[in-house]
């Protein structure tokens, strides 16, 4: 188990770096949401399904390619953005 410990280790120190780092969270943030974003896209249940109520909702007034497609809108201007803020403050 020495590459859990190391693992470990490396997701301990996370934190820290991110506090000395603090301009490579927006990229950390702009990456998840790509991340999001390609998986709508590719329909990977995982990344569009509605964990709430009201997601519920969303899903059965719109439809499935309407709901993915109005989630990848907003992924896209979450990416943009992150970017902005990332370009105007670093």
């Amino acid at each position: 188990m020495e590459w859990y410990s190391k693992t470990s280790v490396f997701v301990s120190k996370l934190p820290e770096w991110f506090k000395a780092h603090p301009q490579y969270s927006y990229q950390l943030f702009v990456a998840v949401l790509v991340l999001l974003l390609v998986g709508t896209i590719c329909n990977w249940k995982w990344t569009w399904r509605p964990n709430t109520h009201w997601g519920w909702t969303w899903l059965d007034a719109m439809g499935e390619r309407t709901f993915r497609f109005w989630k990848s809108v907003v992924y896209i201007v979450l990416i943009i953005f992150f970017e902005i803020l990332f370009f105007k403050l670093y």
